[in-house]
């Protein structure tokens, strides 16, 4: 039994070292990779919508952190079998809206996504390294020098552009963050730096 413990031991650590040299390493993505990925994907949907297209009055930008789709079909079920029904068959309150989207949140450079660079994802349009905020792939965790030459333009920003600005917050940090803030250290604003 010890031998089989020590095999798996030795197998568990050994093989993640070799699929580190066999990844191909992967090329830093600036914002204007997700830009140009957003603008083709948004060209392509809009090519078969018939429909009449405007300007849209209100935007309602609700974040669920962990609702991904296995969580809203576990829910969906539970709501409908609490109603003495299978359950797969039922409607969330927002399958019902005119239009809803998911969004695909990860960080560059780790498995897990992690909230203020999935925050930079939602709120700016670009995917981020682990623990930075509000920039691009070339922003690196603790290091300042990184974000000069990384940082991206926010939801908020563009609104006021745009002249038309409001926003609401309610428990969502690091969201609340992103709008206003940019740092190679999330945590910067939230702990006390000693000297």
């Amino acid at each position: 039994m010890k031998i089989f413990f020590n095999f798996g031991l030795l197998l568990f650590s050994i093989i993640p070292c070799i699929l580190m040299f066999i990844q191909k390493p992967t090329k830093i993505q600036d914002r204007d990779h997700w830009y140009e990925e957003a603008r083709s994907a948004l060209k392509k949907r809009l090519s078969s919508f018939e429909g009449k297209m405007g300007r849209a009055k209100n935007v309602v930008f609700l974040v669920g952190d962990g609702m991904g789709a296995s969580t809203l079909t576990a829910s969906r079920i539970f709501k409908g079998q609490r109603r003495g029904n299978q359950g797969e068959e039922e409607q969330l309150i927002w399958d019902t809206f005119p239009a809803v989207a998911m969004a695909k949140t990860y960080n560059l450079n780790a498995q897990i996504g992690e909230s203020s660079a999935c925050a930079t994802a939602l709120l700016c349009g670009v995917k981020a390294n682990f623990e930075t905020v509000g920039l691009d792939g070339n922003g690196k965790f603790e290091n300042c020098y990184s974000s000069f030459g990384s940082r991206v333009d926010s939801l908020a920003y563009w609104a006021q552009q745009e002249g038309t600005c409001y926003f609401s917050f309610r428990n969502v940090y690091p969201l609340d963050i992103r709008f206003y803030n940019v740092s190679a250290y999330k945590d910067i604003l939230s702990k006390p730096i000693l000297i």
